[in-house]
């Protein structure tokens, strides 16, 4: 083996494990992305199709040909729209997202204070590799909480009957 091949090994190794506390570890692999060239019809029977988690779909990702991110339509525009309108005049959301690598914090936090249910997750392609969920975004933040909260000792009985006469 050559060196590079043994580096690009290791690099891919790293690449494959989990960062700690990196948004890649907590994000849910199912999406539904279409093309940005579809019209709206189309997309809504690419949705009727594929009905083994509709319930759970709150957005659609748009991706171009190149399969990068290009922004999020949510279910309520995508069926109010005309079936004929192209599926890219409803998109929103472009700057939506974060990356697979980022902190997971600071993704949550993100998530939590956009109207939005999920949070594309990105490669270093801008290509979507997973959602976090909102569920997945409290309990980041509720462990950062734990986390953070210093522990509070107890008095001892002097100082409480000190603080109870003053």
């Amino acid at each position: 083996m050559t060196t590079f091949r043994l580096n690009r090994i290791s690099q891919v190794k790293k690449a494959r494990t989990p960062v700690q506390h990196a948004v890649q570890s907590h994000i849910k692999r199912e999406f539904f992305g279409v093309s940005i060239d579809l019209t709206v019809g189309e997309v809504i029977a690419m949705l009727k199709g594929c009905t083994s988690f509709l319930s759970t779909l709150h957005v659609v990702v748009l991706i171009n040909s190149n399969s990068e991110y290009q922004g999020l339509v949510s279910m309520k525009s995508l069926l109010f729209a005309e079936p004929t309108e192209p599926v890219s005049s409803l998109c929103q959301g472009v700057h939506h997202y974060t990356f697979a690598l980022d902190e997971d914090y600071p993704a949550a936090l993100k998530l939590r204070q956009s109207r939005w249910p999920v949070l594309p997750v990105l490669d270093s392609r801008h290509r979507v590799v997973g959602m976090l969920d909102i569920s997945a975004a409290r309990t980041i933040i509720h462990r950062q909480a734990e986390f953070n909260t210093p522990t509070v000792l107890q008095p001892s009985g002097w100082k409480r009957l000190v603080r109870f006469w003053n």
